[in-house]
């Protein structure tokens, strides 16, 4: 067997064994949303916490393969972060930790999509701890993330405008536009309050509070990248505002 092939049928075996654990009679891999499947959710809760244990080191396993990049394992990929999230109540170091890892290119998608898994995760009823540990592991991203590697940082960025609640994520928005470390965090940011103005149901009050923001960001940001992604949005708004009269 080749390398690739070894590899291959490593990844197989540990995926293998979370269903094992599980006791599904099928593959759940194909699965997408798998946070919103009740059935396996239910399943995780029964686990005994050696079990739980395992089932979480073979999903750490899984994500630091040298495969687990590639497309044609992408569904592996989506279900085993779904799996981590299902239970943050005991994986938020497991997810921390993911979120430091960012020595390779497929770290950063995995960091993508974890973002996708929680967007869906924070529609559920969690517990008000859990809401401020995600938004805390966003926060920290954003932070000190240096670039956008497979719009990873992007993804944060909207995921706080546009699907978090604003009276919970627009303070962390506003804080991240200032004074994020990097210019890459302060664009997601930027990214966010573009989201927000342009979702429905955002209300007026917030609106006033980003457009009053962005021009002080643009007119201080040392980044060039920053300041144009800032005057793109505040034209964005300016042309809706102005299509709205026109009607």
């Amino acid at each position: 067997m080749s390398n690739k092939q070894i590899a291959s049928e490593v990844l197989r075996r540990y995926s293998s064994s979370i269903y094992k654990i599980l006791k599904l009679k099928r593959d759940p891999f194909w699965r997408s949303l798998l946070s919103r499947d009740s059935r396996i959710r239910r399943k995780l809760k029964r686990l005994s916490p050696s079990e739980r244990k395992t089932l979480f080191s073979i999903c750490s396993r899984i994500l630091r393969h040298e495969l687990i990049g590639r497309k044609n394992n992408l569904l592996i990929c989506i279900t085993v972060l779904e799996i981590i999230v299902s239970d943050m109540t005991r994986s938020t170091p497991i997810v921390r930790k993911l979120l430091e890892n960012k020595s390779r290119r497929a770290d950063y998608k995995i960091h993508c999509i974890l973002f996708m898994v929680l967007d869906d995760f924070i529609e559920l009823k969690i517990s008000t701890q859990v809401r401020r540990e995600i938004l805390s592991c966003l926060s920290d991203y954003l932070y000190d993330i240096q670039r956008n590697n497979a719009t990873a940082a992007w993804k944060a960025g909207e995921s706080l405008g546009f699907h978090w609640p604003l009276k919970e994520s627009f303070p962390v928005l506003a804080d991240l536009a200032k004074h994020a470390r990097y210019a890459a965090g302060r664009d997601a940011a930027i990214t966010g309050f573009c989201e927000a103005l342009i979702r429905k149901g955002t209300k007026t009050g917030y609106k006033k509070k980003i457009l009053s923001l962005l021009p002080e960001i643009q007119q201080s940001d040392r980044s060039q990248e920053v300041r144009c992604a800032t005057e793109f949005v505040l034209g964005l708004a300016q042309k809706r505002a102005k299509s709205k009269k026109g009607k």
